[in-house]
């Protein structure tokens, strides 16, 4: 492929791919929301991460606790993967433990 050091393309898909366990677990939980029309569990997981998570990393990036690397990068976008699916995956578990709400026949709903 003409890849000059794919020792260090190596090394960056190495630091990757755990993160991308999380990404890929998180997504399932997102699209089994999303197919059940639930969309609030997402937008409460965006919100965590999005303005939360990323919020608390770029202040403590502008008061000089971090240095900007490309380990640096790989490590906050990862982390924010993991926080991504603790968030869902709790969401998702709260949803199974809530008693869900039926149509009976008469048009009223009750408890499952």
């Amino acid at each position: 492929m003409g890849i000059a050091n794919p020792a260090g393309i190596f090394s960056i898909v190495t630091l990757l791919v755990p993160f991308y366990v999380f990404y890929n677990l998180s997504s399932l939980f997102d699209n089994i929301f999303y197919g059940m029309g639930k969309t609030s569990p997402v937008f409460i997981t965006s919100v965590v991460v999005n303005i939360g998570y990323y919020g608390i990393v770029y202040l403590l990036f502008r008061a000089g606790a971090f240095t900007a690397s490309l380990q640096f990068v790989i490590f906050m976008f990862g982390c924010g993967m993991i926080v991504h699916f603790v968030c869902i995956s709790l969401l998702y578990l709260r949803m199974l433990k809530k008693p869900q709400l039926i149509k009976n026949d008469h048009g009223s709903f009750i408890p499952e």
